[in-house]
């Protein structure tokens, strides 16, 4: 017998099969939020962890920090030092010139920081400080084609293969993106830890939709990105754990290896088998699932017909909302990003601890809205609101002094981040 849809009928609208998938496919997005996040800790400004830099001097034997200070770089007050880290006074004839048009750009840097990073192992200071920001591209480009790899994938891999894909792709890329020197490589590995991250989750998120029934849907979705705010949460004390930047990145590439392990447990989509019609393998884990859920299939179950019949009128697509929704979720996307990846410049408490209260705000702020989005009475317009209000916050932080109310500063940003 063909049930109408024999996935609803198999697995039910909810049980234990469904709830342990849901968690196994979450924690894709825990090394997720790692990644995402990671540069604030693989790259942070010197000052961030109570550092600094300057120009190398020419000989440290012979002088000392403050002198060289105090001789060599210029009175800044824009810097946080009170000092221009990025120019020297050259020195002519044993003369030191104390010019401003004499100025010389340092080809050179000393660092005086707790642990190697990213910045003291390239030198992503002055004019080479937007190298940091071109790491964080090459990342979001692998996350950008990630996307449009799984959509083609799909079409011939399972959504289980393309996981397992990913997961290889973001550990190799990671363990090598640890131990090379090379800055130009490291960019490349960190597109590549990009495509495999976004690999794993979009393939998951695939699974997880396929797996549930009516207003689950929403209410897995939610969770499945609750586990991206773990990881956020936790990346800052991982990096208390770490010696320097590369051991950070063998922290936070390793685990996703639990993945390959759990391989055998990581479920399969069976709608996607239908649809491919690998209809006994469907039968199979279907039949296993009702067992799990403590359900009685007939006999003769099977799912050797597509769920929908191909005389069924096909559904006109909203077009218009469609375009209306994605440019919300692109503008949407964007300001979160960059407020996450701004909490740097926010000051006040420690960035591990910013982060983990960025982190607790993103839990509040889905809680919210899973309350919005399962009470169907004006949830667009609240929710449109509540961006607005989110926005308004954030741009409410420019009136902020920059080097005061540093309280304020985190308030708005975490009523932007909810």
């Amino acid at each position: 017998m063909v049930p109408a849809d024999p996935v609803s009928a198999a697995l039910g609208k909810f049980g234990a099969w469904q709830a342990r998938s849901l968690l196994l496919l979450a924690l894709v997005k825990i090394p997720a939020g790692w990644h995402m996040l990671s540069i604030l800790f693989l790259a942070p400004n010197p000052e961030t962890f109570g550092g600094c830099f300057l120009c190398a001097r020419e000989n440290s034997s012979k002088i000392s920090l403050n002198e060289w200070i105090q001789t060599r770089h210029p009175v800044d007050q824009r810097y946080p030092l009170g000092f221009d880290p990025c120019n020297i006074y050259p020195v002519i004839n044993g003369t030191v010139f104390r010019t401003a048009g004499s100025l010389q750009e340092c080809n050179k840097f000393e660092f005086i920081i707790s642990q190697p990073t990213m910045v003291s192992q390239w030198s992503l200071v002055c004019k080479r400080g937007v190298l940091v920001s071109v790491i964080q591209l090459f990342y979001l480009l692998g996350i950008t084609s990630g996307g449009v790899v799984t959509f083609i994938l799909l079409k011939s891999i399972s959504p289980k293969m393309i996981i397992t894909v990913g997961t290889a792709l973001q550990v190799s890329a990671g363990i090598a993106g640890s131990l090379q020197p090379i800055f130009e490589v490291h960019c490349f590995l960190k597109m590549l830890i990009g495509l495999g991250t976004c690999l794993m989750f979009t393939a998951a998120t695939q699974i997880i939709v396929d797996i549930s029934i009516g207003w689950r849907k929403t209410v897995f979705s939610v969770c499945f990105e609750l586990f991206w705010s773990i990881g956020v949460m936790s990346l800052g004390w991982l990096d208390a754990a770490a010696n320097s930047w590369s051991t950070l990145h063998l922290i936070i590439s390793v685990p996703s290896i639990l993945f390959l392990v759990m391989w055998c447990v990581i479920p399969e989509s069976p709608r996607w088998l239908i649809a491919h019609g690998r209809f006994e393998s469907a039968d199979n884990l279907l039949k296993f699932a009702a067992a799990c859920n403590r359900r009685e299939l007939p006999l003769d179950f099977t799912t050797k017909k597509p769920i929908a019949s191909a005389g069924c009128p096909r559904q006109k697509l909203p077009v218009f909302k469609v375009i209306c929704l994605q440019f919300m979720w692109i503008g949407t996307v964007v300001f979160y990003y960059g407020a996450l990846l701004n909490i740097k410049n926010v000051g006040g408490p420690t960035l591990p601890i910013r982060t983990t209260i960025a982190g607790a705000a993103e839990i509040i702020g889905m809680a919210i809205g899973v309350f919005l989005l399962l009470n169907p009475k004006h949830k667009f317009g609240i929710l449109s609101l509540l961006l607005l209000i989110g926005g308004a916050s954030c741009a409410s932080s420019f009136a902020i002094p920059p080097n005061g109310a540093f309280c304020f500063q985190n308030i708005y940003n975490l009523i932007g981040s909810i």
